[in-house]
C-alpha cells in the first residue's frame, strides 16, 4: 500500500511539468496546485493530514475529526466538499477549509538587492486583498513566495496556521491566474478549463459536473467548443479564471490579470471578478499597480513601496487617512496635494502646532474657492464632463482642485479654503502621518469613483 500511494503522489506531482512542452510550463503549473488528496485513496501522513508522504497510522487514540476518514484501519483523505443547492435548480460551490495567510518578517534578497525587506501582514479568510504599488515595489515577488514559485530568504509564510515554506506549489491548496492568461491555443475552452482536473485524475463524471457549474457561472457555456483565438480578451480572462475556480481551491492568487484589457473591459471585469469572489467566498490575493482596481475591488489594500509595506487598510482608510506621503501621492486620481506648512502660516482652520516642519495634505475635492484664504494663481483647467480639474500654484507649489463642471471657472487669481477636518498632516522629514493632528470627529468617507478614468 505504501508503494502504491508513493507512486500516485509522485506521478501526480511531477508528471505534468516533466512531460509537457516548455512553452506550457506556466499554464500547467497552476493546474498542478493540488494536494495529493485529489488522488483517490492516498494515505495521510501520521498526525498531519497534508499527505506529505504515505505512512502507516500509528496505534493510539482515535484522530481528531478533520479532513481525513478511517477506512479499513487506514486513514484516508476525503474529497473536497461540494455543496449543491437545489433552489431554482442551481448549484453553488462551498469552500470549507481555512484559508488565512500570514506573512511574518519575510525578506527576499537577490544578491545585495532586497526585493522584500521585513514584510509582515495577515490576510483574512474570504477577503479580497490587493497588493498595490508601482513597478519594482516587490508585490509580484511576494505573490510568487505565497504561491511557492520562489523561496524567501528569511521569515515565514503560513497558510491556515501551517508553515508552508518547505512545500511545493502543489501542496499549498491554492490556484493562480496569470497576467498572460496562459491558455493552450490548440485546446478548446472546455479542454482548457478541465486540463488541471484531468492531470489530477479526477473522474470524468465529476469533471463534467464541475464544468457545467463553472461555465454557467462565468457565462462561458456557449463558448465551450471554441479555441482561445476565437475569443475576445475578456472572454479569455474568464476562461483563465474558470480554470482556477474549477479546482475548488479556497485561495486564488491573481497577478495583474486585467492589465492586457482595454479600459471598458477592465471596468466590466472588475465587477465580474468581485461578484465571483463574493459568491464563492474565495480568499483572493490580487497584484496590481492600478489604484482604481484596488479601490473598487479590495476589502483590504496593502500599499507597497521599495520592498516594504507603507500601509494596510480598507480603501476608505488608505484614501482618507494615508499613513505616509507615499500613500498620499499614490492613492487617488488626482493624488493628494502636499503643501509646505510655511505656505499656510497665519491661516485659520489648521490644528495648533502645524508649521514649517510639517506638510499639509489636501485632496482635490476638499479644496474650494473661498472669500478669504491663501491666494493661488490659475494655471490651467481640464474639463472632464461632470467636473473640472483646476491646476493652480500657491507660492512654489503646484496643486489641483476638483470643481463641479456646473460651477463657473475660477478667475486668474483666487482665494481658496478646504473642508475642515479633512486635512492630513505629515512630518516633512520622515514622511509619516502625524496622528496627533487628526481631527477627532472626522469620518472616513468612501471614495467617489463615479468620475474616475480607468
Amino acid at each position: 500500500m505504501k508503494a502504491v500511494a508513493r507512486l500516485l503522489c509522485s506521478v501526480h506531482r511531477f508528471t505534468p511539468v516533466a512531460l509537457l512542452p516548455r512553452a506550457s510550463f506556466f499554464s500547467v503549473l497552476f493546474a498542478c496546485f493540488s494536494p495529493c488528496r485529489s488522488v483517490a485513496d492516498v494515505v495521510c501522513t501520521a498526525g498531519n493530514p497534508r499527505c506529505l508522504r504515505p505512512v502507516d497510522i500509528p496505534q493510539g487514540p482515535p484522530p481528531q475529526p478533520g479532513p481525513c476518514e478511517t477506512i479499513g484501519g487506514t486513514q484516508k483523505l476525503r474529497k473536497p466538499v461540494i455543496e449543491r443547492s437545489r433552489n431554482n435548480g442551481s448549484c453553488s460551490l462551498m469552500q470549507t477549509s481555512q484559508a488565512q495567510i500570514q506573512i511574518e518578517h519575510v525578506s527576499r534578497l537577490f544578491g545585495q538587492t532586497a526585493a522584500l525587506d521585513d514584510v509582515s501582514v495577515s490576510l483574512s479568510k474570504g477577503d479580497f486583498s490587493v497588493l498595490l504599488g508601482p513597478s519594482g515595489c516587490g508585490k509580484s515577488t511576494l505573490l510568487r513566495l505565497i504561491a511557492g514559485l520562489d523561496r524567501q530568504t528569511g521569515g515565514a509564510i503560513r497558510i491556515g496556521g501551517e508553515d508552508v515554506g518547505d512545500r511545493p506549489p502543489s501542496m499549498r491548496d491554492l490556484s493562480m491566474v496569470f497576467q498572460s492568461y496562459a491558455l493552450f491555443p490548440h485546446l478548446s475552452v472546455a479542454e482548457n478549463i478541465l486540463f488541471g482536473l484531468k492531470v489530477r485524475k479526477v473522474s470524468k463524471a465529476e469533471r463534467l459536473a464541475r464544468l457545467d457549474l463553472v461555465a454557467a457561472m462565468m457565462g462561458l457555456t456557449p463558448l465551450l467548443a471554441r479555441k482561445p483565438s476565437e475569443l475576445s480578451g475578456g472572454q479569455q480572462q474568464r476562461v483563465a479564471l474558470a480554470r482556477a475556480v474549477i479546482s475548488e481551491r479556497p485561495i486564488c492568487l491573481m497577478d495583474e490579470p486585467l492589465s492586457n484589457l482595454d479600459a471598458k473591459l477592465r471596468a466590466d471585469m472588475r465587477v465580474e471578478l468581485r461578484a465571483i469572489q463574493q459568491k464563492l467566498g474565495l480568499t483572493v490575493v490580487y497584484v496590481t499597480h492600478d489604484q482604481i482596481e484596488a479601490m473598487t475591488m479590495a476589502d483590504k489594500i496593502i500599499v507597497m513601496n521599495a520592498g516594504r509595506i507603507e500601509q494596510v487598510g480598507t480603501p476608505e482608510e488608505v484614501y482618507a487617512r494615508p499613513a505616509t506621503i507615499f500613500t498620499a501621492g499614490f492613492i487617488g486620481t488626482p493624488p493628494m496635494n502636499l503643501f509646505p506648512g510655511r505656505l499656510f502660516a497665519g491661516q485659520d482652520g489648521l490644528p495648533q502646532g502645524v508649521g514649517d516642519a510639517q506638510l499639509i495634505g489636501l485632496r482635490p475635492e476638499d479644496i474650494h474657492i473661498a472669500e478669504s484664504g491663501p491666494e493661488a494663481d490659475t494655471r490651467g483647467i481640464e474639463y472632464l464632463g461632470a467636473d473640472r480639474l483646476v491646476s493652480a500654484r500657491l507660492g512654489d507649489t503646484d496643486f489641483i482642485m476638483r470643481a463641479p463642471a456646473s460651477a463657473p471657472p475660477p478667475p486668474a487669481r483666487f482665494a481658496f479654503g478646504w473642508a475642515q477636518g479633512r486635512e492630513s498632516i505629515f512630518d516633512a522629514a520622515t514622511g509619516a502621518r502625524l496622528t496627533q493632528f487628526d481631527h477627532p470627529t472626522a469620518s472616513n468617507p468612501k471614495k467617489d469613483l463615479t468620475h474616475e478614468t480607468a
